[in-house]
Order: structure tokens, then C-alpha cells, then sequence
């Protein structure tokens, strides 16, 4: 397989006899069959090859090398002359990690092991409190993972060589976490790092395993509704959004398609990453919207300039592979996109090819985008709230004060006449 990446023979020799010469042959197939490009494929073999010889260097065996070994090697390789620059940095991880991968599936090194910042019971308390949030509250997978990020944070804080010390669980130690945690947060961050402790203290106080009332010890971080303004950007912004996606390239008309579908239907980041081929229906004109947030489905309806984007993407922009997603990525294998933070990344390299710069620059900007023109056109609260899938009406009225032309009938004259 090597001699179909490599055309000089005295680099297919070299791989070949090196000291991972027995894996990259198979790892060069298995490479080809995720569809990576040659190119890539040769860049992967070679990283592969230099770390072998790293690990012979070191009297290192393969049984030995894990992600910690990588950090050594990218350390080790910051000491040449010519530092290792960010990008290149990149492109050696990447190429170790699927050969780690590799060699795992193949059997050639040990599974990764699972991280336990908890001792047995500490793991099982945090088991349990999944369980919680999932089947009792009925929490949104996001919304589950945020809250396990602070309860393993604040559980880990209060242990000693991983074993958790209940005595030392009281409201200053938990006073002083919440403080600590929240002081480098912005927005509404110091506000999240407190609902999901508090959270976890009522699970505790419920089970027994804590005090009742220690809940309350919780410091009260002040969040004012409604305070500003929500971040939107302007017609002639958008336009130039649209005109730097606008290269003709495949990624350029999957970014095309993904900010019609925020720009237009307001749609969340994690809706786009989840929306499925089937989920467009081509007959009807109209698109099922599967929320993981509120757990409820809607249907909209398809606009002429978002479907005819779709289908270009679609036919001409679209990599062939399995994914039933609608947006995968554009570099083998290929995958769905990971995440709702795709898609933020996505929006924000936009926006800075295009020159606008906001203090809010997430996908979340043109959803608040979408609910102002609603608004501004004089579609009702409750229209609004159907279009953005939001559960209470009362999540809708942050837009109220957009509505300048209402708000001026109900205001007070000037004394005086106007001014």
C-alpha cells in the first residue's frame, strides 16, 4: 500500500523498514478506505514514521506510547532550532492521534483509559446524578453535560488523592468554588456556574447525603432580564455575510447553506448540526426541526432561496459518504459535524472575513437577527415563538422593546412639547 502513496522508492524502503514499518501499510489502508486524499495520507505516514523513530531513540516500545507520550514527542520536537509553529503543531497531532487510533483498534497498544479524577463512589454519585437530570428533571443533553462539568469540578475540588471528603462539603468550601469559578465568566457564565451547583447540592440534600438547607448557601449572583439589547446584525451585514461564503468552492456553499438557515428560520447551532436528509420534505416545502433543547419537534416551511441552497450544496458541494446529517465536514472521513461549536466556529470566521465585529459573534447573533425582523415586519409574540421553538412566551419578550413603532404610541408626551 506504502508504493501507492510513494512514487521514490527509497521513502517506500525507508517506511518500510522503520521502526513502525509492520503498521503503516495497514494504516495507509485504512486510511484510503475513510477516503483521506493521498497527499494526506502521505503526510500521516511520514509523522508516523519520525515518531517511530522518536520512540526507538527513547528505548520506548509501543505498549509504552499513549496521548501522554504524543505531549512528550511535541515537547521534544519545541526544543529543535526551528520551534514547531501552531500549524505544525496541529498537523503532528493529528497524525499521531490516528495512528494511536489505529494501532488501538488493531490491538498493537492498550484501550485508552477512562479518566478518574473520582475514586468508585465519587464515579457512581456522579452516575446517579446523570440519571437525575436525564430522567427526573428531563434536562437537554447540553444542558446534562454543562451541569456534570460543574458537579465533577466542585466533587473533585473537595477531594483528597480522589477520595471525597463529605466532612470538608459545607457552605464555605462551596461559597469559595462558586466565587472562584465565576470571577473570570462573562455574561451570563457566573450566573450558569451557580444554578448548576446548586442544582447538584439539591440532588445531594434529596439523597440524603448532605444537610437540608445546604442548598441554600449558594451566593446569589445578580442577572437582569431583558438589561440590553440583543446583538442583530443589519441587512447590508448579512448581505456581506453571504458574499464572503460566496466562492463557488464545496465548503463556501455548505456555509451558504447553513447561514440561510439561521439567517431566515432563526434556527439553533445544535438544530442545523442534528437536521437529517429525510428531515427535508422537497414535496411539501418544508423542513421537521428536531429540538434537543425543548425535546419537541416543528415543522417550517422551506423558502425558495434556502431550498435552492440546499440542493446546490447538496449535488455539487456535498461529499459522497454514509452520514445521514445534512452538513458533514470536508475533510475525510467525512463525519457529521461535532457539535453546535461547528457551526459557531463557522459563523465566527465569517464574520471576520467580512469585517463585523460584535460582542456576540455566535450562531445564537443571527437567530436574534431573524426574531427582530419578525418583530420589526409586526409578526406576533406568539408567531415569533412558534418560528424559534421556544416552549414559554415569556422567553419571546426580550424582543418587545424592538417594536419602536408600539412602543412610541404607549409613551408619555414631553413636558413641554418635542424636544
Amino acid at each position: 500500500m506504502i508504493k501507492d502513496i510513494f512514487i521514490r522508492a527509497t521513502i517506500v524502503m525507508r517506511l518500510e523498514t522503520g521502526p513502525l514499518g509492520s503498521h503503516l501499510n495497514a494504516l495507509a489502508t485504512a486510511l484510503q478506505d475513510q477516503r483521506y486524499t493521498t497527499s494526506t495520507i502521505s503526510i500521516h505516514l511520514r509523522e508516523a514514521h519520525a515518531f517511530g523513530c522518536w520512540l526507538t531513540e527513547n528505548h520506548l516500545h509501543l505498549s509504552d506510547i499513549s496521548e501522554v507520550t504524543l505531549e512528550h514527542y511535541l515537547s521534544a520536537c519545541s526544543t529543535h532550532p526551528k520551534s514547531l509553529s501552531r500549524k505544525r503543531r496541529k498537523k503532528i497531532s493529528a497524525a499521531i492521534n490516528t495512528l494511536l487510533r489505529h494501532l488501538r483498534n488493531v490491538g498493537a497498544i492498550p484501550p485508552q483509559p477512562a479518566e478518574t479524577p473520582l475514586d468508585a463512589e465519587g464515579q457512581q454519585w456522579l452516575i446517579r446524578y446523570r440519571e437525575h437530570l436525564e430522567k427526573v428533571l428531563g434536562l437537554a443533553p447540553t444542558t446534562r453535560q454543562k451541569y456534570l462539568f460543574f458537579a465533577t469540578r466542585l466533587m473533585s475540588s473537595i477531594s483528597r488523592q480522589r477520595v471525597i471528603e463529605w466532612s470538608a462539603f459545607n457552605a464555605d468550601r462551596i461559597i469559595e468554588f462558586v466565587r472562584t469559578d465565576a470571577a473570570p465568566r462573562k455574561g451570563f457564565g457566573p450566573h450558569g456556574t451557580a444554578t448548576a451547583v446548586r442544582s447538584l447540592l439539591r440532588f445531594l440534600v434529596s439523597q440524603g447525603r448532605l444537610s437540608a438547607g445546604l442548598e441554600t448557601a449558594i451566593p446569589t449572583i445578580r442577572r437582569y432580564s431583558h438589561a440590553a439589547l440583543p446583538q442583530r446584525l443589519s441587512d447590508s451585514e448579512i448581505s456581506r455575510l453571504f458574499t464572503a461564503c460566496a466562492d463557488a468552492s464545496a465548503i463556501g456553499k455548505r456555509d451558504y447553506a447553513m447561514l440561510l438557515l439561521l439567517s431566515r428560520l432563526g434556527l439553533r447551532a445544535k438544530e442545523i448540526v442534528g437536521m437529517q436528509l429525510n428531515d427535508i420534505d422537497w414535496i411539501n416545502g418544508s423542513l421537521l426541526i428536531r429540538s434537543t433543547k425543548t425535546h419537541c419537534q416543528r415543522a417550517l416551511p422551506l423558502a425558495r432561496d434556502v431550498g435552492v441552497a440546499l440542493v446546490d450544496y447538496l449535488q455539487h458541494g456535498r461529499p459522497t459518504t454514509a452520514s445521514r446529517t445534512v452538513f458533514v465536514t470536508h475533510r475525510a472521513p467525512f463525519l457529521s459535524l461535532k457539535g453546535a461549536s461547528a457551526v459557531t466556529h463557522t459563523v465566527k470566521r465569517l464574520l471576520a472575513k467580512a469585517g463585523i465585529e460584535r460582542r456576540s459573534s455566535g450562531a445564537h447573533l443571527f437567530r436574534h437577527t431573524a426574531a427582530t425582523q419578525m418583530v420589526n415586519r409586526g409578526a406576533s409574540f406568539k408567531e415569533v415563538a412558534d418560528v424559534l421553538g421556544h416552549q414559554k412566551l415569556q422567553t419571546t419578550t426580550i424582543y418587545a422593546k424592538l417594536d419602536l413603532a408600539a412602543s412610541s404610541e404607549v409613551a408619555l408626551p414631553w413636558p413641554g412639547g418635542a424636544q
